[in-house]
Protein backbone atom coordinates (compact mmCIF):
# COMPACT_ATOMS: atom_id res chain seq x y z
CA UNK A 1 0.00 0.00 0.00
CA UNK A 2 1.07 3.57 -0.62
CA UNK A 3 2.60 5.05 2.58
CA UNK A 4 0.67 7.87 4.17
CA UNK A 5 2.48 10.97 5.38
CA UNK A 6 1.80 12.43 8.78
CA UNK A 7 1.12 16.18 8.69
CA UNK A 8 3.38 16.77 11.69
CA UNK A 9 5.30 19.54 9.93
CA UNK A 10 2.19 21.76 9.67
CA UNK A 11 3.81 23.03 6.47
CA UNK A 12 1.73 22.25 3.35
CA UNK A 13 4.59 22.91 0.90
CA UNK A 14 6.92 20.61 2.84
CA UNK A 15 4.26 17.93 3.06
CA UNK A 16 3.72 18.12 -0.70
CA UNK A 17 7.46 17.83 -1.34
CA UNK A 18 7.75 14.83 0.97
CA UNK A 19 4.81 13.18 -0.77
CA UNK A 20 6.75 13.50 -4.03
CA UNK A 21 9.75 11.80 -2.43
CA UNK A 22 7.53 8.97 -1.21
CA UNK A 23 6.05 8.56 -4.67
CA UNK A 24 9.53 8.29 -6.21
CA UNK A 25 10.39 5.67 -3.60
CA UNK A 26 7.18 3.74 -4.28
CA UNK A 27 7.88 3.70 -8.02
CA UNK A 28 11.43 2.47 -7.49
CA UNK A 29 13.09 5.64 -8.78
CA UNK A 30 15.02 6.02 -5.53
CA UNK A 31 16.55 3.63 -3.04
CA UNK A 32 15.43 3.93 0.57
CA UNK A 33 18.73 5.58 1.50
CA UNK A 34 18.58 8.10 -1.36
CA UNK A 35 14.92 8.86 -0.63
CA UNK A 36 15.75 9.42 3.03
CA UNK A 37 18.59 11.80 2.19
CA UNK A 38 16.42 13.65 -0.31
CA UNK A 39 13.62 14.00 2.25
CA UNK A 40 16.06 15.46 4.77
CA UNK A 41 17.42 17.97 2.23
CA UNK A 42 13.89 19.03 1.29
CA UNK A 43 12.85 19.35 4.92
CA UNK A 44 15.94 21.43 5.73
CA UNK A 45 15.25 23.85 2.88
CA UNK A 46 11.63 24.34 3.86
CA UNK A 47 12.24 24.62 7.60
CA UNK A 48 15.21 27.00 7.51
CA UNK A 49 14.54 28.85 4.22
CA UNK A 50 17.95 27.94 2.82
CA UNK A 51 19.38 26.27 -0.28
CA UNK A 52 21.03 22.93 0.36
CA UNK A 53 24.17 22.06 -1.61
CA UNK A 54 25.46 18.50 -1.61
CA UNK A 55 28.81 16.80 -2.18
CA UNK A 56 29.16 13.09 -2.86
CA UNK A 57 30.80 10.54 -5.10
CA UNK A 58 27.64 8.42 -5.19
CA UNK A 59 25.53 8.77 -8.33
CA UNK A 60 22.26 8.32 -6.46
CA UNK A 61 23.05 11.17 -4.07
CA UNK A 62 22.39 13.98 -6.54
CA UNK A 63 19.60 16.08 -5.05
CA UNK A 64 19.60 19.18 -7.29
CA UNK A 65 22.07 19.04 -10.23
CA UNK A 66 22.84 22.77 -10.11
CA UNK A 67 23.67 22.47 -6.41
CA UNK A 68 25.54 19.18 -6.38
CA UNK A 69 29.26 18.53 -6.69
CA UNK A 70 30.53 15.07 -7.54
CA UNK A 71 33.88 15.20 -5.76
CA UNK A 72 36.10 13.79 -3.03
CA UNK A 73 36.42 16.32 -0.22
CA UNK A 74 39.61 14.65 0.99
CA UNK A 75 41.52 15.90 -2.04
CA UNK A 76 43.75 18.95 -1.45
CA UNK A 77 42.15 20.63 -4.50
CA UNK A 78 38.58 20.08 -3.28
CA UNK A 79 37.84 23.65 -2.13
CA UNK A 80 39.28 25.08 -5.34
CA UNK A 81 37.03 22.74 -7.34
CA UNK A 82 34.04 23.73 -5.24
CA UNK A 83 34.58 27.47 -5.70
CA UNK A 84 34.81 26.99 -9.47
CA UNK A 85 31.59 24.97 -9.50
CA UNK A 86 29.62 27.17 -7.10
CA UNK A 87 30.90 30.58 -8.13
CA UNK A 88 30.30 33.50 -5.75
CA UNK A 89 28.57 31.26 -3.21
CA UNK A 90 29.35 31.51 0.50
CA UNK A 91 28.00 28.91 2.86
CA UNK A 92 26.32 29.41 6.22
CA UNK A 93 27.15 25.88 7.37
CA UNK A 94 29.09 22.86 6.22
CA UNK A 95 27.82 19.65 7.81
CA UNK A 96 29.29 16.17 7.70
CA UNK A 97 26.23 13.97 7.58
CA UNK A 98 25.86 12.04 10.81
CA UNK A 99 22.91 9.84 9.89
CA UNK A 100 24.74 6.66 8.96
CA UNK A 101 28.37 6.06 9.99
CA UNK A 102 29.00 2.30 10.03
CA UNK A 103 32.13 0.92 11.67
CA UNK A 104 35.26 2.02 9.81
CA UNK A 105 33.38 4.26 7.37
CA UNK A 106 34.48 7.49 9.03
CA UNK A 107 38.16 6.51 9.00
CA UNK A 108 38.11 5.57 5.31
CA UNK A 109 35.99 8.52 4.10
CA UNK A 110 37.19 11.39 6.32
CA UNK A 111 40.96 11.12 6.20
CA UNK A 112 43.70 13.34 7.53
CA UNK A 113 43.71 15.56 4.43
CA UNK A 114 40.11 16.60 5.09
CA UNK A 115 40.99 17.91 8.55
CA UNK A 116 44.42 19.26 7.65
CA UNK A 117 43.66 20.94 4.33
CA UNK A 118 39.98 20.99 3.36
CA UNK A 119 38.73 22.44 6.65
CA UNK A 120 41.45 25.09 6.69
CA UNK A 121 40.81 26.00 3.04
CA UNK A 122 37.09 26.47 3.66
CA UNK A 123 38.08 29.39 5.87
CA UNK A 124 41.12 30.79 4.05
CA UNK A 125 39.36 30.70 0.66
CA UNK A 126 36.42 32.62 2.14
CA UNK A 127 33.92 29.86 1.43
CA UNK A 128 32.33 30.14 4.88
CA UNK A 129 30.48 33.24 6.01
CA UNK A 130 31.71 35.05 9.10
CA UNK A 131 28.62 36.75 10.54
CA UNK A 132 25.57 35.76 12.55
CA UNK A 133 22.73 36.10 10.05
CA UNK A 134 19.09 36.75 10.99
CA UNK A 135 16.70 34.12 9.70
CA UNK A 136 13.98 35.14 7.26
CA UNK A 137 10.61 35.92 8.83
CA UNK A 138 9.09 32.67 7.57
CA UNK A 139 11.75 30.57 9.27
CA UNK A 140 11.22 28.70 12.50
CA UNK A 141 14.16 30.04 14.50
CA UNK A 142 15.33 33.53 15.44
CA UNK A 143 18.99 33.24 14.42
CA UNK A 144 21.31 31.16 12.29
CA UNK A 145 24.73 29.96 13.40
CA UNK A 146 26.76 30.84 10.32
CA UNK A 147 30.35 30.30 9.29
CA UNK A 148 30.38 26.96 11.07
CA UNK A 149 31.47 23.44 10.18
CA UNK A 150 29.63 20.76 12.16
CA UNK A 151 31.35 17.42 12.65
CA UNK A 152 29.79 14.36 14.32
CA UNK A 153 31.11 13.89 17.84
CA UNK A 154 32.56 10.47 17.07
CA UNK A 155 35.96 9.26 18.23
CA UNK A 156 37.54 9.60 14.78
CA UNK A 157 36.51 13.25 14.27
CA UNK A 158 37.45 14.17 17.83
CA UNK A 159 40.88 12.57 17.47
CA UNK A 160 41.52 14.24 14.10
CA UNK A 161 40.53 17.68 15.42
CA UNK A 162 42.97 17.22 18.31
CA UNK A 163 45.70 16.01 15.94
CA UNK A 164 45.27 19.10 13.72
CA UNK A 165 44.30 21.56 16.42
CA UNK A 166 47.38 23.77 15.88
CA UNK A 167 46.28 24.65 12.34
CA UNK A 168 42.52 24.58 12.94
CA UNK A 169 42.68 27.02 15.86
CA UNK A 170 44.18 29.68 13.57
CA UNK A 171 40.96 29.68 11.52
CA UNK A 172 38.23 28.48 13.88
CA UNK A 173 36.87 28.65 17.36
CA UNK A 174 36.44 25.01 18.35
CA UNK A 175 33.46 24.25 20.58
CA UNK A 176 31.04 21.43 21.30
CA UNK A 177 27.31 21.26 20.71
CA UNK A 178 25.19 19.52 23.31
CA UNK A 179 21.77 17.93 23.04
CA UNK A 180 19.90 21.06 24.09
CA UNK A 181 21.36 23.13 21.23
CA UNK A 182 21.07 20.79 18.24
CA UNK A 183 18.73 23.21 16.45
CA UNK A 184 21.90 25.11 15.52
CA UNK A 185 22.63 22.33 13.01
CA UNK A 186 20.27 23.10 10.13
CA UNK A 187 20.32 19.54 8.78
CA UNK A 188 19.39 18.18 12.20
CA UNK A 189 16.61 20.76 12.59
CA UNK A 190 15.26 19.90 9.15
CA UNK A 191 15.36 16.18 9.87
CA UNK A 192 13.18 16.74 12.93
CA UNK A 193 10.39 18.04 10.68
CA UNK A 194 9.89 14.54 9.27
CA UNK A 195 7.46 12.44 11.25
CA UNK A 196 9.38 9.97 13.42
CA UNK A 197 7.22 6.98 12.47
CA UNK A 198 7.57 7.80 8.76
CA UNK A 199 11.33 8.05 9.18
CA UNK A 200 11.57 4.66 10.85
CA UNK A 201 8.96 2.61 8.99
CA UNK A 202 9.46 3.99 5.46
CA UNK A 203 12.95 5.48 5.44
CA UNK A 204 14.46 2.75 7.61
CA UNK A 205 16.13 4.77 10.38
CA UNK A 206 15.20 6.33 13.67
CA UNK A 207 15.06 10.10 13.48
CA UNK A 208 17.56 10.53 16.34
CA UNK A 209 20.54 8.89 14.66
CA UNK A 210 22.84 11.30 16.48
CA UNK A 211 22.24 9.13 19.53
CA UNK A 212 23.81 6.23 17.65
CA UNK A 213 26.73 7.82 15.82
CA UNK A 214 27.55 11.11 17.58
CA UNK A 215 28.96 9.93 20.89
CA UNK A 216 31.77 7.72 22.10
CA UNK A 217 33.32 6.42 25.31
CA UNK A 218 36.58 5.05 26.73
CA UNK A 219 35.95 1.68 25.10
CA UNK A 220 35.90 3.31 21.64
CA UNK A 221 39.22 5.00 22.38
CA UNK A 222 40.86 1.80 23.61
CA UNK A 223 39.62 -0.17 20.58
CA UNK A 224 40.56 2.57 18.11
CA UNK A 225 43.62 2.41 15.89
CA UNK A 226 46.83 3.71 17.44
CA UNK A 227 47.83 7.04 15.93
CA UNK A 228 51.45 8.24 16.24
CA UNK A 229 50.31 11.87 15.96
CA UNK A 230 48.28 11.79 19.15
CA UNK A 231 48.40 9.10 21.85
CA UNK A 232 45.18 7.62 23.19
CA UNK A 233 45.92 8.83 26.71
CA UNK A 234 45.83 12.43 25.47
CA UNK A 235 42.50 11.89 23.69
CA UNK A 236 41.04 10.46 26.91
CA UNK A 237 42.53 13.28 28.99
CA UNK A 238 40.93 16.00 26.83
CA UNK A 239 37.62 14.13 26.68
CA UNK A 240 37.43 13.78 30.46
CA UNK A 241 37.85 17.53 30.88
CA UNK A 242 34.85 18.38 28.67
CA UNK A 243 31.81 19.53 30.60
CA UNK A 244 28.69 17.37 30.14
CA UNK A 245 30.64 15.01 27.91
CA UNK A 246 27.75 12.54 27.67
CA UNK A 247 25.49 15.24 26.16
CA UNK A 248 27.87 16.36 23.38
CA UNK A 249 26.74 15.40 19.87
CA UNK A 250 28.66 17.68 17.46
CA UNK A 251 32.00 19.45 17.17
CA UNK A 252 31.48 23.03 15.99
CA UNK A 253 34.25 24.84 14.11
CA UNK A 254 33.17 28.48 13.82
CA UNK A 255 35.20 30.73 11.57
CA UNK A 256 37.10 33.42 13.41
CA UNK A 257 36.43 37.05 12.61
CA UNK A 258 39.35 39.04 11.12
CA UNK A 259 41.81 40.14 13.77
CA UNK A 260 40.64 37.60 16.38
Amino acid sequence: PKPELSMKSNNPSLDAALHQVLECLRQGCLTVMDARDLARCVATEHHSAVNVYTVSQEDGAIYEPTRHLWANFNRPSFVQTMTKTFQDVQFDQVILDYFWIPSGWDVSHWNSSFFQQTLVNLATKNVLKQTISPRPENSASSGMKTGTVFLPFCFHCFKEVLAHFASLRLQYNVSFLRKGDLDDVLLWAGTQQIDSSLMQTIFGKRRDQEEVYCSFGPCDVREGTDDPRIPKWRVLDVARRLEDFADIRFIALTRLLPGV
